[in-house]
């Protein structure tokens, strides 16, 4: 029960940790779009993982599509783990793409 809390309290505080870095790292412009596509890509991984999961147990047995989710789950921290972000310790400094000049702008000069 105590692990159960502590590995859900782990997953919220490593969710907040990663949108925030995606926020800081993203042009306000484009915030939308990448929450819009974190978004459709997570959700995306879950139908696929499901129906996956159904396969395998409609194939080799419910045993065996628990074994295989239980090594898709060890292994998922290998991305994070291999990553420069790992070692991060400060937000790094957000780089702003220089902004055009619109026509009513250049009009006015």
């Amino acid at each position: 029960m105590g692990s159960a809390r502590g590995s859900e309290t782990k997953t919220g505080i490593d969710n907040v940790l990663g949108v925030t870095l995606r926020q800081h790292l993203t042009p306000d412009p484009l915030l939308g779009r990448m929450n819009a596509t974190f978004r459709f890509l997570l959700t995306g991984a879950l139908a696929i993982g499901s129906a996956l999961g159904g396969l395998v147990g409609q194939a080799a047995g419910v045993r065996m599509a628990v074994w295989a989710g239980a090594i898709c789950l060890a292994g998922a921290f290998l991305p994070v783990f291999c990553s420069p972000v790992r070692t991060l310790r400060e937000l790094p400094v957000a780089t702003t793409p220089p902004r055009r000049a619109s026509a009513a702008s250049a009009t006015e000069a």
